[in-house]
């Protein structure tokens, strides 16, 4: 088994792969039965299929619940929608089901205009028609907005399909045992239709999730409290005071999308003084920029959790280490990584999580000793400006004898 998990390059579990030829393949799909099936007709049919008549066509078109969109374009096989539709169809058979209609007798029984591009679906509006220009980005980005529903319930099995999908997503925590949530919701769907190729809108219990509420920078103790976080890890947070009115839901939709609003930058306060007793530098959301990300200084950072046993026992290794490099152009630095917001750079799996941000601003995970001879150790061989260190302890000043 372990022969053949290193060969396939298994690395969690479960793990789907698809076979050519006996050469494996990443699976791209959902992970309900029907994701998987419509999955594997994608990967295993030609990338358009052709329907010659309205009946075929129609039979292809979803109804389902279940079902996936599927993308139909009504061209001519020599037109240039019909070749501009063939290459995107090849790039992105992955995430779309795609057929062709090239019979205009046919497509004006289905009721259809020749040259259009329509995608069909069993869920809001059934359909909905590309109008835009023959460019690959915008129609990707047009099927992206109606491949799913305008507003959803996230859970385990769709989390996959809006990470996939690229949006920023607005996050709708409610309290689902409170009679309010049904008139909170038919407010959030009557604004999300509106801006559903900017925005995934999702709903989910913040009762159960509340963690993940307090990491957007809410409070995660009132709802409902929605906020909008992108690929980034930036967020955005509605008002937990604020009405949950169509207005002021719609208001705050077209600032985040605008840029009107400011990302919520989620901190502690800035420390009067930058290093605590022991020389450590104090980081918190809003100087993080500041003092992590300064060019011309190596940052050693620690990110840690208070209720975290092993970043207790990394407390005195840490006060040693910013006494002993007090003098030196190396910056011994912690954040409470649960208080304070970090770019999404950084990917903090646990704590307590170690990183070397260089002068030139290059970021060097440490997953060795914690003991300080051992980090001194490492830092050594990694810092970009050993000014102040003892010679011996910087990688620049570092010889090569010559023979």
């Amino acid at each position: 088994v372990s022969t053949q998990s290193t060969w396939v390059e298994i690395e969690g579990y479960p793990t789907l792969k698809l076979f050519r030829n006996g050469v494996p393949g990443e699976y791209q799909g959902g992970r309900t039965a029907p994701e998987i099936v419509s999955y594997l007709k994608r990967q295993l049919g030609p990338v358009v299929q052709f329907f010659d008549t309205a009946d075929a066509a129609t039979a292809g078109i979803p109804t389902d619940e279940t079902a996936e969109p599927v993308v139909i374009a009504f061209a001519a096989e020599d037109s240039d929608v019909a070749q501009f539709y063939a290459t995107f169809a090849s790039a992105n058979r992955d995430d779309f089901t795609f057929g062709q209609v090239k019979d205009a007798e046919v497509a004006k029984a289905m009721g259809r205009a020749m040259d259009t591009i329509v995608i069909f679906k069993s869920f809001d509006e059934k359909e909905a028609t590309f109008d835009g220009e023959q460019d690959a980005a915008v129609l990707k980005k047009f099927l992206n907005g109606h491949k799913m529903r305008a507003v959803d319930e996230i859970g385990p099995n769709n989390y996959k399909n809006y990470m996939d999908r690229g949006l920023p997503i607005l996050w709708l925590f409610l309290d689902p045992s409170s009679p309010e949530t049904e008139a909170t919701l038919d407010v959030y769907k009557k604004v999300a239709p509106a801006h559903k190729t900017e925005l995934s809108f999702v709903h989910l219990s913040g009762v159960q999730y509340g963690q993940m509420a307090q990491k957007m920078a809410l409070t995660g103790n009132k709802w409902p409290a929605m906020a909008v976080e992108n690929s980034k890890g930036e967020h955005w947070v509605f008002p937990e005071d604020a009405a949950f009115t169509e207005s002021a839901v719609a208001d705050f939709v077209k600032g985040v999308i605008d840029g009107s609003i400011a990302a919520t930058v989620k901190s502690e306060p800035v420390p009067a003084s930058l290093l605590d007793s022991d020389n450590v530098a104090i980081v918190v959301g809003k100087n993080f920029a500041e003092v992590v990300m300064a060019e011309g200084v190596d940052v050693l950072v620690e990110f840690y959790a208070p209720w975290c046993g092993h970043c207790k026992q990394l407390t005195p290794v840490w006060a040693a280490l910013a006494t002993e490099l007090k003098d030196a152009a190396v910056v011994i630095a912690k954040t409470d990584a649960t208080a304070n917001d970090y770019p999404a750079d950084f990917q903090i799996q646990g704590f307590p999580t170690i990183k070397l941000v260089t002068a030139s601003n290059r970021i060097i995970d440490h997953s060795g000793s914690r003991s300080k001879e051992d980090i001194m150790q490492w830092l050594s061989e990694n810092v970009e400006n050993a000014e102040g260190m003892a010679p011996e302890k910087g990688a620049a000043d570092t010889k090569n004898d010559e023979l």
